[in-house]
C-alpha cells in the first residue's frame, strides 16, 4: 500500500479499515518529557524527583475531502474513524499507526484515540457530503504487561490473623496496575486503600510514587 502524499495521514488501526485524511496544520504534539515532582522546604530550594514520564499527546487537525482523496463516501469515512475509538465484542478499541507527514518517531510509536470532533462540512449540489473537517486526539499506547497474581497459602497463621505483605510500586504504577498485578484484578483499588491508610485518598489512575510499600492482605 502506497503511503500518504505530503500534507496527508493515514491512520491504520489493528482492527478495522484504514483512513487517510488531508492534514489542514501540522499536528499538535505534546508530552513525552519533563515529569517531575517537586515539594516546597522552608528557607531552602524546593526537593524534586522524576515522577514519569508525561502521557505523549497528539491533535490531528484533518479534512476528508472525496474530491482529493478518492474511495467510499465521507459517510462511510466517519464511521470508520469512529470505529477506531469503539471496543470490537470482547476487546479493547483498536490501537493505531501512523503514517504520512509527521514526525518519524511518532510513525513508530502505538497510539489510541481518546477522543474526535466534527467540525464544518460541505455538501455538493446534489445533496452528497464532500467534505468533512474533523479533529482526532490521540495518546501514545503502553500495554500493561502481562501479569499474574501472587499465590498465597494460607489467608490466616494460626492466631486467626490475616497473612499479609509488602508489595513495593513499579514506575509508572497506580492503583489500578498495582491491583492487577498483586490482586488479579484492576478494580480491586479500593482494597488497597482499605488495607493502606496513607492511599485512602489517592486518585487509582494517577501515578504513585516508585519504591513505595504497600500493604496487601490475604
Amino acid at each position: 500500500m502506497a503511503g500518504p502524499r505530503g500534507g496527508m495521514v493515514r491512520l491504520d488501526p489493528s482492527r478495522g479499515s484504514s483512513l487517510t485524511m488531508i492534514l489542514n496544520k501540522e499536528p499538535d504534539r505534546s508530552g513525552g518529557v519533563g515529569g517531575w515532582e517537586s515539594v516546597d522546604r522552608a528557607l531552602r530550594r524546593g526537593a524534586r524527583w522524576w515522577r514519569s514520564w508525561p502521557d505523549d499527546t497528539m491533535s490531528l487537525d484533518c479534512t476528508i475531502d472525496i474530491d482529493a482523496i478518492g474511495g467510499p463516501s465521507v459517510e462511510r469515512r466517519i464511521r470508520v474513524l469512529r470505529d477506531m475509538g469503539q471496543p470490537g465484542d470482547a476487546d479493547d478499541p483498536p490501537t493505531i499507526k501512523l503514517s504520512g507527514d509527521i514526525w518519524d518517531s511518532d510513525c513508530n510509536a502505538t497510539w489510541v484515540m481518546d477522543g474526535w470532533s466534527l467540525g464544518t462540512r460541505l455538501y455538493l449540489p446534489d445533496g452528497t457530503m464532500r467534505r468533512q473537517q474533523v479533529t482526532v486526539e490521540l495518546s501514545r499506547y503502553e500495554a500493561v504487561e502481562d501479569v499474574t497474581p501472587i499465590k498465597i497459602r494460607s489467608t490466616r497463621t494460626k492466631g486467626k490473623k490475616r497473612r499479609t505483605h509488602s508489595a513495593v510500586v513499579r514506575s509508572g504504577e497506580n492503583l489500578r496496575a498495582v491491583s492487577l498485578r498483586e490482586l488479579g484484578s484492576p478494580t480491586r483499588w479500593r482494597d488497597l486503600q482499605r488495607w493502606n491508610k496513607k492511599l485512602r485518598k489517592v486518585d487509582p489512575d494517577l501515578p504513585l510514587r516508585a519504591g513505595t510499600h504497600v500493604t496487601i492482605r490475604g
